[in-house]
């Protein structure tokens, strides 16, 4: 796994649709006091782009996901605190899906 702490591989980036590529963009611009950690999956067509900004100024921590496909400018965004993404791997733990 590749982990990116607050600079991106411009190769990683160029397998993203431009509209994915410009959110991500603009969530960095607009926290300036945020360290963001990012790693990107490509599992073909898809590609999974994980997010993690980091504000210890602001004490909080958010996770961005998106997932798109090479094929099409569509994408999945989605964003959640840190400590729901804790809760939820916890909740899953306790229950028994394989």
């Amino acid at each position: 796994m590749i982990i990116y702490e607050n600079q991106f591989q411009a190769n990683n980036f160029n397998i993203l649709p431009g509209d994915v590529h410009q959110h991500i963009i603009g969530i960095i611009e607009a926290s300036p006091t945020s360290q963001f950690y990012c790693h990107v999956q490509e599992e073909i067509p898809n590609v999974y782009v994980y997010l993690i900004e980091n504000n210890q100024l602001e004490k909080y921590s958010v996770c961005h996901f998106f997932s798109c496909d090479q094929i099409g400018r569509e994408y999945l965004y989605q964003s959640l605190p840190l400590e729901q993404i804790r809760f939820f791997s916890m909740f899953a733990s306790l229950i028994n899906i394989t």
